[in-house]
């Protein structure tokens, strides 16, 4: 019994609305915590402790939104809410030559997807201009082989797709079949 009351609460779905920078949902005049997926952002850390208020004043200057500054043991972590607030800072951190680290954000990281079924003797070549024309970024092809026989090809390749410039990622659903 608890098992379907759990399938049901899962399957549940949240009304026609929209969301906004932060993850809320609107729907008409009132604004309520969206259940779907957020848009998680890497946190950046600063390697050596700088003052606090010279670390506020570049947050202030560089970020719209509200931050968190967390001091860690030698070194800070600071928390963002939006991935414009997140490339204005690391921006501005790069240009002043500040010492700190960070993970990519997921918009920016390319993807990587496997076409199978084609013959093993198609060329990458071909594949990338198929893909090309159909509009998609293809940044690399690679064929699958056998690690101890590297004559031996599947009939699998590795497509890496460049980054996209807004921020979107590419729509694979156009890809019916090469």
């Amino acid at each position: 019994m608890l098992r379907i009351l759990r399938a049901l609460y899962c399957c549940r779905r949240l009304p026609d609305c929209n969301t906004d920078q932060l993850g809320n949902v609107t729907t008409g005049t009132e604004t309520t915590p969206c259940r779907t997926k957020r848009l998680r952002i890497p946190p950046i850390i600063l390697k050596n402790l700088y003052t606090h208020n010279d670390l506020v004043e570049l947050l202030e200057e560089h970020c719209t939104f509200t931050f968190t500054i967390k001091p860690l043991q030698n070194h800070g972590k600071i928390m963002l809410t939006t991935p414009e607030d997140y490339r204005s800072l690391t921006s501005a951190l790069t240009e002043q030559k500040l010492e700190y680290h960070t993970f990519s954000l997921i918009m920016v990281k390319a993807k990587r997807f496997v076409i199978r079924g084609l013959p093993a003797n198609a060329s990458c070549g071909h594949i990338t201009c198929d893909l090309s024309e159909l509009g998609l970024p293809v940044k690399n092809i690679t064929q699958i082989a056998l690690p101890t026989d590297k004559n031996k090809k599947f009939p699998q390749f590795i497509v890496t797709m460049s980054a996209s410039q807004d921020g979107k990622p590419a729509d694979l659903s156009v890809v019916t079949r090469l």
